[in-house]
């Protein structure tokens, strides 16, 4: 990790970034991976506390992995994840948080989980 420099890091947040936008806008990948999530509410009620669990669930599972020896607890990364969700999803009058908006907050999850250390170190 002592040759880890800053642009190594750039490389992995563009490539979770990507990734993450492929998986979110393609109509097959998007409904396997996100199973029963409904992605054509604004972002102002697609969120409902039930509903982030259909979001964090697979990031959680699928992308951290489970039963590893060194990774963060998943209490810890969901209470994250649900702290960057607030901010994201927090539609004040004159910002527009439609469907495609969803979308963007989804997606930016999945990279902050893909391109987190966790990922990166195992």
């Amino acid at each position: 990790m002592g040759s880890f420099l800053a642009s190594n890091q750039m490389a992995v947040t563009q490539l979770a970034i990507k990734y993450c936008d492929q998986l979110v806008e393609s109509n097959s990948l998007r409904p396997v991976f996100f199973s029963d999530f409904d992605f054509t509410q604004a972002a102002s009620s697609a969120f409902a506390d039930q509903d982030r669990k259909l979001i964090f669930n697979p990031l959680l599972k699928r992308i951290l992995g489970q039963n590893l020896n060194d990774q963060p607890e998943s209490t810890a990364v969901e209470t994250e994840l649900n702290a960057l969700l607030d901010r994201l999803s927090d539609c004040p009058q004159g910002k527009v948080c439609d469907a495609n908006y969803t979308k963007t907050v989804v997606k930016a999850l999945c990279a902050a989980t893909l391109g987190s250390a966790a990922v990166t170190l195992q």
